[in-house]
């Protein structure tokens, strides 16, 4: 395992530790928009970038080395730099790239458009703009290097099949699990402490509309480890920290839920990358009200331990155990799986640099950053 445990391979860690300080704060958020999953590649893309709050997307083609990433990164600090609130949207499979930005108070998204994003337009030439940085391309040259990207796409594909299978056989042993702890887990007091948990964090006066319900996800299953981001917590003024126990904050993040819909609540949600049926935070912008199982700094914690007949759980404690122990293991299997499909992407966009004319690459840059800020 490298010189690592399986537990340091599958223990969630901040992005800010594994990779790159950043500045999550109320302004500059991050966050993710896709997930490698137990079903395979999950996209929330129609879901985020279908907001009727935004008016316009730029959506960028081409390909591997073609410049995406650095295009949004350049929109995402003139944002920044400008004073807009702005979402940066990291690649679920390689972190360290962006897959889109949001800017808030100008209703603009710039986004990743190609495979396997993929995001229907609505209205194509009038809410949805095509840009296309692969005319920087040499296709010529790049056709001369053909066997050898074939080959590492190839490599690449076989490593994602490889990862998809561990995670959904440790997705198969999670649900397991859960179904053993069940009738262990006191869901009267649960669902209790979750409902009173919410009401706490609402406005006095509750809307009788329906609440917009916005999703956002904070961590990810990727080429880089499990990563999480911090953004929940950044925005929050009252963090609360959910700690689980067993799957039980599975339920309690759905009963805090149903009790936020029955209000007409405002949330952005997240999701689980392992499994998009597990929430796992939501957050109240009327309240700048934050409950997350990824914070470091945190008001108040609710232990979820404290929800579960712990004597009754001893009765199937060796059963657990070897679930957890051979979940733990597939996972760090998936993970090595995804961190050597990340180095065949890498490989890849090295072909591609050598041909790609960067100047063209700056220019179109230049005219996107134009329309969006002048």
């Amino acid at each position: 395992m490298d010189n690592h445990t399986v537990k340091e391979i599958i223990s969630p860690k901040s992005y800010c530790d594994m990779i790159e300080k950043i500045d999550e704060t109320k302004k500059e958020r991050h966050f993710f928009a896709a997930a490698n999953s137990k079903n395979g590649f999950v996209s929330y893309f129609d879901d985020i970038f279908g907001d009727e709050s935004i008016s316009r997307i730029y959506l960028l083609g081409g390909g591997p080395g073609s410049g995406k990433s650095t295009m949004m990164k350049k929109v995402a600090e003139l944002s920044k730099k400008n004073g807009y609130t702005t979402d940066y949207i990291h690649c679920s499979s390689s972190p360290y790239s962006l897959d889109g930005v949001i800017i808030a108070e100008k209703g603009i998204a710039v986004i990743d458009g190609t495979s396997p994003h993929t995001y229907i337009p609505y209205a194509a030439g009038v809410r949805e703009i095509s840009v296309d940085p692969g005319t920087a391309w040499n296709t010529n040259a790049l056709f001369k290097r053909r066997n050898t990207i074939y080959a590492l796409t190839d490599a690449k594909k076989k490593q994602y099949r490889k990862a998809y299978i561990y995670l959904r056989a440790a997705g198969l042993l999670d649900t397991e699990s859960r179904e053993m702890t069940d009738p262990y887990i006191l869901r009267e007091k649960l669902e209790k402490n979750a409902v009173s948990s919410v009401l706490s964090a609402t406005p006095k006066k509750h809307s009788s509309n329906p609440g917009k319900i916005s999703i956002r996800i904070q961590r990810a299953v990727s080429s880089a480890g499990n990563i999480y981001f911090k953004s929940f917590a950044g925005a929050a003024d009252k963090t609360f920290l959910i700690s689980d126990f067993r799957g039980a904050a599975k339920i309690w993040f759905d009963e805090a839920y149903i009790q936020a819909k029955k209000c007409g609540l405002d949330m952005t949600v997240s999701y689980s990358p392992e499994d998009s049926a597990i929430i796992d935070g939501i957050y109240f912008p009327a309240t700048k009200t934050a409950f997350t199982m990824y914070a470091e700094k945190f008001d108040k914690i609710i232990n979820c331990e404290r929800f579960a007949d712990k004597r009754g759980i001893i009765n199937i404690k060796q059963k657990l155990a070897f679930a957890s122990k051979t979940r733990s293991s597939l996972l760090a299997e998936a993970y090595k799986a995804l961190a050597d499909a990340g180095r065949y992407h890498n490989e890849i966009e090295a072909e591609y640099y050598p041909c790609t004319d960067y100047s063209i690459t700056d220019k179109i840059t230049s005219e996107l950053c134009e329309k969006i800020f002048s």
